[in-house]
């Protein structure tokens, strides 16, 4: 003999199964979470192309540096003023797509023994041949030496 207790109209019946609501919240969240890594994606991507550029850049600036300090002392040329901030014939080339100007001036505290020469790398632009300015940009490049001529 099987005792059947009923426990009456207050029984609880026990759900299977989720309901649309809950299928709904799930949805949510997960799009929410695959719209938020497509942004990281596209994120991490423009960065990487700006980091590669600058280093590209700088790798530019770096092997015309080392060009003109090789250069015997006396057959550096002063250069016109703004040379970093247009391009002037002699102090400018192209590389791919990227502009390269470079600049050599006196050091003011040595009469003639000292050069100033810096290399500014920019990405080239349609504006005339000019930049924005010679100051620091994302994706460009600017290294400076000191050039000392040695006594004799």
């Amino acid at each position: 003999m099987a005792l059947r207790i009923s426990v009456g109209m207050n029984a609880r019946v026990q759900e299977r199964g989720s309901s649309l609501i809950e299928a709904l919240v799930a949805t949510l969240i997960v799009s929410t979470g695959v719209v938020t890594m497509a942004q990281l994606l596209s994120i991490a991507a423009v960065t990487n192309l700006a980091a590669r550029r600058s280093t590209v850049a700088s790798i530019a600036a770096e092997q015309k540096l080392e060009e003109l300090r090789t250069l015997p002392f006396d057959e550096l040329q002063i250069s016109p003023a703004a040379t970093l901030e247009q391009n002037t014939d002699g102090y400018v080339d192209y590389v791919g797509i990227y502009t390269r100007r470079w600049s050599i001036e006196p050091v003011s505290s040595a009469s003639g023994s000292s050069l100033v020469i810096q290399v500014l790398v920019t990405t080239a632009s349609g504006a005339g041949g000019r930049t924005q300015s010679a100051g620091r940009i994302r994706g460009h490049a600017r290294v400076v030496a000191i050039r000392t001529r040695r006594a004799p």
